[in-house]
């Protein structure tokens, strides 16, 4: 059986993060591993140009704050609520997830990484998500955890 060194727990602040944490932390006290929470915050353009063009602008930065800050709270009242430790890394990066998490793997050696699946229609599949993404792009194992009917209810 593999020995996971460091395991990445992925978040993006849905009703799902808190399992994730959960499980990730599990996984992290049997193998004796080091945890690190990651919350990739989105940029998000203000609006779209007509006619399909790129967005112009990006959120200002007084709206930006406030959102970070929102995330941020999100973020500490999802990690307080499954228990974690104050000792446990918890980064919130801008980006795009797909990529940060990646990246964020890589340069911290996660051996595994724990994220969220959410169900969807399958015809969103093949457009792609950030799961995916990561399950068959990254260098690590990937654990994706999913809610039960009744958790989702």
């Amino acid at each position: 059986m593999k020995h996971y060194q460091t395991i990445l727990a992925c978040i993006d602040l849905s009703t799902i993060s808190e399992a994730v944490i959960i499980r990730a932390n599990e996984l992290a006290s049997f193998y004796q591993s080091q945890l690190i929470i990651l919350y990739v915050n989105p940029d998000i353009p203000a609006f779209h140009e007509p006619f399909g063009e790129p967005p112009s602008l990006l959120l200002d930065a007084k709206l930006r704050q406030q959102l970070e800050e929102r995330a941020r709270q999100e973020l500490q009242t999802i990690v307080q609520q499954a228990g974690i430790s104050e000792l446990v890394p918890v980064e919130m990066i801008h980006g795009h997830p797909k990529a940060v998490i990646l990246e964020y793997a890589r340069k911290h050696l996660a051996d595994l990484i724990v994220m969220g699946r959410h169900r969807r229609p399958a015809i969103l599949d093949l457009l792609g998500s950030t799961a995916n993404a990561v399950l068959h792009k990254a260098k690590a194992d990937v654990l994706l955890v999913t809610l039960s009917e009744q958790e989702t209810q």
